[in-house]
């Protein structure tokens, strides 16, 4: 930032205007004595009117503050410096956003846009021409801040609309473009009003906040992400501007405050030092006058030190002894008195501005920290000159010193300011340094240097610089600031790395470079932002749109892309093109009961399985929980799907060994073919999966090639599972009750409570048309509560007021219920809830639920059983699996399955199977239950042999409970009364009592 333009203080005056120094150094040597002290007294009240808090307006504050309007037009012009460069960014910006706009939203969308773009900065370019037209003034800052305000809010505003196009885009890269566009305009916009700290929040909270309130109203947990990421960003650029606002504010008060005050010290001792040497060169021809001017030098309040060529000490003055402490016996002859006087840190510094004093032969103005003997700590003014002769040549070095330390606030202030901008720097991972060309030296802040990985006070050669700063085609900075200067460019950006020995960091510097008069460059500034992290998050935000985090294979939105690539490279060739969607068998059982952590490795190592038996240049993809897809490019025939097909069964048939587990899990694969079976990615995609489907229906672990009646089923299956989501809120659910029957009395002992959906428009649903599905979804969980309540209120209407004997109810229980509920704590809360006691209720599982053999399952049955619930195994004998539960596991009762019953009467093996089942029931002391008993000689065979209860169509089917309340009193018959062998002949039967 220049310097701004200040009035003249009293020093400035001192030295501008010197005809009345001239006069008396011009008239005759009469009294120089009396002279030469009213001079020094003249500079020494200046000393004292600099900076002090309650001095004069017209010496201190007008000559070293500025105004508040003053700075406002500073600060104005500041941000309309760069105005030009940043009009063409934008409009170049806006017409690229206008044609993604038009490609993916339309025309007439991209045309309006684009008018309110060009509108907005239309009123900016009249606010510039105005500001160029006429010069700000410092009365005037007011408005033109109010301008820039309205500038800002309108240009804010055309990219918060534009933000809101990213809901109107599915086309993943344009999103990307307008969340790059948006946020880069945001950033670019705050950092150029960052001077204005009201302007700069209102442009970043117009541009982003249509941005964040969009994201939080469309459902989906990635815009709810983005969303917070934009309230996130508002909020740190909004930090960023205030903080920076104020310490540019800060800045520009005490720079131009210290510049006046240096500009009064440099005029002061340059007069001082010209009239030594003018009293100097007059003193040769007069000795006494020689004498004198030493006397008065001796008398000065401010401490003088000279030095010869040698860098010795030759002049310790009365004031300096004073100061700091030491005589001028101990210093007078001395080359390290710098030691002595000044602070550690300061030490190299002040000894390379003596190096520059002899070198360049010019003075300097310093303010700096000094130690006196003991080491008290002083704040010192210095003023530095170089003694010449009368050829120009150095001979010496002489400074003096005043003792600022009682009055150094605003140094501290300027210190303070400075620290604050370090921070704010540090926390923004932003740092500023410059070159200056004619000198060729630089300067870095602290995070500049930190960003760059060099030490402090670190001085690079040209060379050292160029290898530093050097962008991605091998140009160094030099170079670049000179093509700059060649084509008059007030500013440029420069993208490059830097090795800090821990590795490569990426840093982006914006560059401005300072021409003289000539046009020829006088030094370049530049910020330079280590935005390591910002490219890393941006490649992570790619990864997680595009990448699925647990395979690392692509996700649905990028496999989709890939798809519609294919489709036009497949056209333009003219060539085929495969499609497989997968899903592996059996997955959510694996996940709820061995847990979701190994589930996880085995998705991975699924993972790895296809990809090794595919083509390199397929794609394999993970749509989402364990469905896959297979991208197959450049196919010859329809036939090589097959063959890949199998490749891949066979792959999925070795064992998975995870976590010490051998595990065996299969597949089922859908195929489609392009251009044949369908002609874009969704309906590919829907295709396929209606035939992976058709699979998984066939027995699973198999591939199927699609055809439209998949698409059908499919179809219905979706609409049966969206109804039956509302079935048990609309009421449509029911439970039918069949006759359970003891063999050996003929009475009725019990029921089986058996589900069923009234579906508003399919009628009665049979529980093999929507069981699965509600397995699959889940929905099993919340129905099974259901069919438990309502089986608990039912055996309690039956049997609370019974006196000779109950009717029990059986309720079946889904092996989801046991994994994914409280199953304990919802059966002791049904039974308490409905008043129904345990022994008038029977719970129903299948073998497949014991194969688990796990702590937890054996738990849960122990604590049922410990309640009075009786337990019995559903569908005896189809489990596959060892009989060494039926010991270890609380089980009062086995049901036999209907399809050993049905066949025992035609084959010798299933009446052989039945009676080992009965032998081996009555051998463990457990109930036996028969199902699907539908004639008299089933019901002989099975009574001949021991069996104790029958089942089935016999006795009467499932009927709804009021139907079956009519058979109650038939429960009550005295033994052999009910079921006689001439019922089976003679009307009526309890099977056409229950039809």
């Amino acid at each position: 930032m220049s310097t701004p333009p200040v009035r003249p203080n009293e020093f400035r005056a001192l030295a501008d205007n010197p005809p009345d120094v001239a006069a008396r150094l011009g008239r005759e040597m009469e009294s120089p004595v009396e002279r030469l002290k009213q001079w020094l007294r003249d500079v020494e009240m200046r000393f004292q009117t600099i900076g002090q808090p309650g001095g004069d307006r017209s010496t201190t504050g007008a000559s070293f503050g500025m105004n508040r309007n003053a700075v406002l037009t500073r600060k104005v012009e500041l941000i309309y410096r760069q105005f030009p460069l940043l009009m063409v960014i934008s409009m170049t910006t806006a017409m690229l956003f206008a044609v993604v706009i038009a490609h993916e939203v339309g025309q007439t969308v991209a045309v309006l846009w684009f008018g309110l773009a060009t509108a907005a900065m239309v009123l900016r370019v009249v606010l510039y021409g105005q500001f160029k037209a006429s010069p700000a003034r410092e009365d005037e800052a007011l408005r033109w801040t109010l301008h820039l305000f309205i500038g800002a809010a309108t240009s804010g505003l055309v990219w918060g609309a534009a933000a809101l196009f990213y809901l109107m885009i599915e086309d993943a890269p344009d999103r990307i473009l307008i969340i790059a566009a948006v946020l880069g305009a945001a950033m670019t916009g705050a950092n150029w009003y960052a001077a204005i700290p009201r302007a700069s929040t209102a442009y970043v909270l117009s541009a982003l906040a249509p941005f964040a309130l969009a994201m939080f109203a469309e459902p989906g947990r990635g815009h709810v992400a983005l969303g917070v990421i934009a309230i996130l960003l508002m909020a740190t650029l909004v930090a960023i501007s205030l903080s920076l606002g104020k310490l540019i504010h800060e800045w520009c008060v005490q720079t131009a405050r210290s510049s006046n005050l240096a500009k009064g010290l440099e005029a002061a001792y340059s007069q001082l030092m010209s009239e030594m040497q003018q009293r100097q060169q007059a003193d040769e021809h007069s000795g006494e006058t020689s004498r004198k001017l030493e006397l008065l030098m001796r008398q000065t309040p401010l401490a003088t030190i000279e030095w010869n060529q040698e860098n010795q000490v030759t002049q310790w003055n009365p004031a300096a002894e004073s100061m700091f402490g030491y005589s001028g016996a101990e210093v007078i002859g001395r080359s390290t008195v710098i030691d002595l006087i000044f602070a550690e840190a300061r030490r190299e510094q002040a000894a390379e501005q003596w190096q520059r004093v002899m070198a360049k032969r010019e003075g300097f103005q310093v303010v700096t920290e000094n130690i006196a003997r003991g080491g008290l700590e002083l704040t010192c003014s210095w003023a530095v000159t170089p003694l010449l002769d009368a050829e120009g040549k150095w001979i010496g070095t002489i400074a003096q010193a005043r003792d600022i330390t009682a009055n150094s606030a605003e140094f501290k202030a300027l210190k303070e300011s400075q620290r604050q901008l370090e921070e704010a720097q540090q926390l923004a991972h932003v740092g500023h340094w410059e070159w200056d060309c004619a000198s060729r030296r630089a300067s870095f802040s602290r995070e500049a240097l930190r960003i760059f990985g060099k030490p402090e006070g670190w001085n690079p050669t040209p060379e050292e610089l160029a290898d530093l700063v050097t962008d991605a085609n091998g140009n160094g900075i030099l170079e670049r600031v000179r093509r700059a200067g060649a084509n008059q460019l007030d500013e440029f950006s420069i993208e490059h790395c830097v090795d800090d020995g821990k590795g490569c960091r990426q840093v982006h510097s914006r560059v401005r470079v300072e021409y003289g008069a000539d046009g020829a460059v006088l030094r370049f500034i530049a910020a330079t932002q280590d935005v390591t992290e910002l490219r890393s998050y941006q490649q992570q935000l790619h990864s997680l749109a595009f990448f699925d985090t647990l395979t690392g294979l692509p996700n649905r939105a990028l496999f989709s892309d890939r798809i519609g690539q294919t489709i036009t490279e497949s056209l333009w060739h003219k060539d085929l093109m495969g499609l497989m969607v997968l899903d592996l068998d059996h997955f959510q059982a694996i996940n709820d009961t061995l847990g979701h952590a190994l589930g996880d490795h085995l998705l991975r190592e699924a993972a790895t399985r296809l990809t090794e038996c595919v083509r390199a240049y397929d794609t394999v993809a993970r749509l989402g929980g364990d469905e896959f897809a297979i991208l197959l490019p450049d196919i010859r025939e329809g036939a090589d799907l097959g063959n890949i097909a199998r490749k891949i069964i066979e792959a999925f048939a070795s064992p998975y060994h995870l976590e010490e587990r051998e595990l065996f899990v299969t597949c089922s694969i859908g195929i489609v073919l392009y251009p044949s079976d369908g002609s874009d990615a969704n309906e590919l995609l829907r295709f396929a999966d209606s035939a992976m489907y058709h699979a998984k229906s066939l027995g699973r672990n198999n591939f199927q090639f699609y055809s439209a009646e998949l698409t059908e089923r499919s179809s219905a299956r979706l609409s049966l599972d969206a109804h039956l989501r509302q079935a048990e809120k609309n009421g449509e659910l029911e439970l039918y009750y069949q006759p359970q029957i003891d063999l050996a009395t003929g009475r009725l002992i019990g029921a089986e409570a058996l589900l069923r959906w009234n579906h508003p428009e399919r009628g009665l649903v049979m529980p093999d048309k929507f069981i699965g599905i509600a397995e699959d979804t889940g929905l099993i969980v919340p129905i099974g509560e259901w069919v438990l309540r309502t089986g608990c209120q039912t055996a309690r209407r039956w049997n609370e007021h019974r006196v000779d004997g109950i009717v029990r109810v059986a309720v079946n229980l889904s092996p989801r219920q046991f994994r994914m509920n409280d199953l304990v704590g919802t059966i002791r809360s049904m039974l308490n809830e409905t008043g129904c006691r345990p022994e008038w209720i029977e719970c129903e599982i299948t073998e497949s639920l014991l194969l688990d053999d796990s702590d937890g399952i054996h738990g849960m049955l122990l604590e049922i059983a410990a309640m009075g619930v009786a337990l019995s195994i559903d569908d005896f004998g189809t489990g596959y699996s060892s009989l060494g539960y039926l010991n270890r596991y609380p089980v009062e009762s086995i049901k036999i399955d209907r399809s050993f019953v049905c066949n025992i009467m035609t084959e010798q093996d299933a009446a052989e199977l039945v009676k080992a089942i009965i032998s081996m029931a009555c051998s463990l002391h457990l109930k036996l239950v028969a199902e699907g008993v539908e004639t008299a000689d089933q019901e002989k065979f099975l009574k001949s042999h021991r069996c104790h209860i029958g089942q089935g169509w016999l006795y009467g089917k499932a009927m709804p409970q009021a139907q079956f309340e009519a058979l109650l009193p038939l429960a009550k018959l005295p033994q052999n009364e009910l079921f006689s062998p001439l019922m089976y002949v003679d009307e009526p039967r309890l099977a056409d009592v229950g039809a």
